[in-house]
């Protein structure tokens, strides 16, 4: 099973949708599924575990919240499958990754078509607005390659 999802990240993203519905991260096994097929798994450098199980947010904002394979894959999944060009987002973490990461894959296969039908500046860019500045160089260090994907303030 394992060969065949890493023969299947090959795959374009339309071909990496067509297993997938909405209702499919209503469930573990189909997100940690997902998860890996897309490569976030590599991408997150987390291996289809959820760190959260049964956490909750700390009241103080001492410790991020963490991360939950179900709504990042279904947040990757509705990023493709919408073929978002840009994105508006309140609060930085795990999920501004995740949607850098479908950003790029987005511009990988639709780039020509956006520039010759849009009048978009940057498309395929996640603008993410966040309050604190330590949460800003925390989700900053973890974008990698992935930086020139999002404008974080």
């Amino acid at each position: 099973m394992k060969s065949r999802l890493l023969k299947q990240r090959g795959l374009k993203v339309k071909e990496k949708l067509s297993d997938f519905k909405l209702c499919s991260f209503n469930s573990k096994i189909e997100s940690e599924k997902y998860f890996q097929l897309s490569g976030l798994d590599k991408v997150l450098g987390v291996e289809g575990k959820c760190l959260n199980n049964d956490k909750t947010v700390d009241p103080d904002y001492k410790i991020p919240y963490g991360v939950d394979i179900s709504d990042l894959a279904r947040i990757h999944w509705i990023c493709l499958n919408r073929k978002t060009t840009q994105v508006l987002e309140f609060g930085s973490g795990y999920s501004t990754l995740v949607l850098a990461h479908a950003m790029s894959q987005l511009r990988s296969e639709h780039l020509s078509w956006v520039e010759s039908n849009t009048r978009l500046k940057n498309p395929f860019k996640v603008y993410s607005i966040e309050e604190s500045a330590e949460f800003s160089e925390i989700t900053n260090s973890r974008l990698g390659d992935y930086k020139r994907f999002v404008d974080l303030s």
